[in-house]
């Protein structure tokens, strides 16, 4: 399972499917986040066939779907309380991780200095997030 670690509590990865949850258990996470909206691509695993892999080994499970086109802030606050209201570490995941470091940048960034930090952080890692730019909170 390859990881990109955001902070000391939370890493990103690309898509994850059932067979990938005893990976996120040997790596030692306590809680996957799904922002993949079910759906989104042919044969693509449902988020409840995913939550159930979780928690059957032991993990907690959030599904916070992302379609980019419809961010809101209603997104920014279902992932704020993900964030909150799991255990650490923990891994949240999409296609191939865009939609999950976005969406962690605008819940963890306390103000817009903090965001643009945030922003540029993506960048170092491959990832232009630069449209949180674009959602007044």
């Amino acid at each position: 399972m390859h990881v990109i670690w955001l902070d000391e509590e939370t890493a990103i990865s690309g898509a994850m499917g059932p067979e990938g949850v005893p990976g996120a258990v040997e790596a030692g996470f306590q809680t996957i986040i799904n922002n993949r909206p079910d759906g989104e691509q042919d044969h693509q695993p449902k988020s409840d066939s995913i939550e159930f892999a979780a928690k059957n080994k032991g993990l907690h499970y959030r599904h916070v779907p992302l379609a980019i086109r419809t961010l809101s802030s209603g997104h920014i606050e279902d992932m704020q309380a993900a964030l909150n209201e799991t255990p650490a570490p923990r891994v949240a995941f999409c296609r191939s991780g865009a939609r999950s470091y976005l969406l962690w940048a605008l819940a963890k960034a306390e103000d817009e200095a903090d965001l643009e930090k945030l922003i540029e952080q993506a960048a170092g890692h491959g990832f232009d997030i630069s449209a949180a730019r674009l959602l007044t909170r």
